[in-house]
């Protein structure tokens, strides 16, 4: 799992680099370097800006989720349906997280990013080694191959590189877009936390499917702590968000890489989290886009090069 995040940290790289240095034909080295310092320079410079106000509204969510359930659980009681004793129609502790239970949850995840902080350093440095350069890598990777395979090996190296790069590229785009209109939307409807929810909307992105599906969640949770009016406008505003990045966004991309039925899509993420958990989740759509490359370059296709099995 660690080496295909560096693996995919060196292909976004290796992209930007190429973006730089082909304009203005200076060495490949001085392009990944100006690429390393502006991707790292525009991440600390988030991290200063937006960190503080980030710290602040992760430390109030156990508080809104709190008043998002108490809300929830009086608009029950208002309607006639009991929420609590032996005979409740709708009993929330068994269908919700009590809130102590989402703050400690929140809690222990803070504590698996940290944890996971030194992973992502080296994988970052591992990703700039392949980036710095990547034909050594291929070259060395194709030379364990049988001499009537190489090419064959190193056409389907190449073609996998692009779909990533190119999935990696409009994935990206489609996050960022995500946060911006949930950021531009939770403002104007006057939600907390906009900003938190904004960055997890867009993160969350990241992962179809069951990622929109969090970041919507976690929004409506947030907005019923305000009151049940609110909550509607935002479950308005998460529908109108998935409606482009579902119809507009994400068919680009596909075009530009490769098409991943639904359902194979969510068998990966069941498989993927079953075996290495959110890791897994997170990873299960471009180990698939791999796979299905994979098959297409080999099992289905058809000319010169099948010809060589």
């Amino acid at each position: 799992i660690l080496i295909l995040c560096a693996v995919m940290v060196g292909i976004v790289l290796d992209a930007a680099a190429n973006g730089i240095t082909r304009p203005l034909g200076i060495p490949r080295w001085i392009g990944l370097a100006v690429a390393v310092v502006a991707i790292s320079g525009a991440i600390v410079t988030a991290s200063v800006f937006a960190g503080p106000t980030l710290t602040e509204q992760v430390s109030g969510l156990g508080t809104e989720a709190q008043s998002g359930l108490e809300r929830l659980r009086d608009n029950l009681t208002a309607v006639g349906l009991s929420t609590e004793g032996e005979d409740a129609d709708i009993k929330l502790k068994e269908v919700l997280p009590a809130p102590s239970g989402l703050l400690s949850s929140a809690t222990k995840a803070l504590s698996s990013v940290l944890g996971v902080f030194g992973s992502a350093i080296v994988v970052a440095v591992v990703g700039i080694y392949f980036a710095a350069s990547p034909d050594a890598y291929v070259s060395g990777l194709v030379g364990f191959a049988p001499k009537g395979k190489r090419r064959t090996l190193r056409r389907i190296l190449s073609e996998t590189g692009t779909v990533l790069q190119r999935w990696l590229i409009g994935k990206g785009i489609s996050m960022l877009i995500v946060g911006l209109l949930s950021y531009a939307g939770l403002l104007i409807l006057g939600v907390p936390m906009a900003l938190l929810l904004a960055v997890f909307a867009g993160l969350a992105a990241f992962v179809p499917f069951l990622g929109p599906l969090a970041g919507g969640l976690a929004m409506g949770l947030v907005a019923l702590s305000e009151s049940w009016q609110l909550a509607v406008w935002v479950l308005g505003l998460y529908v109108i968000i998935q409606t482009v990045e579902s119809y507009l966004l994400t068919p680009i991309v596909q075009q530009k890489t490769v098409y991943l039925l639904p359902a194979v899509v969510l068998t990966a993420q069941l498989v993927m989290g079953t075996l290495f958990g959110i890791m897994g989740v997170a990873l299960a759509t471009p180990i698939t886009a791999i796979l299905m490359t994979v098959l297409n370059e080999t099992y289905f296709r058809a000319g010169p090069a099948s010809a060589e099995g």
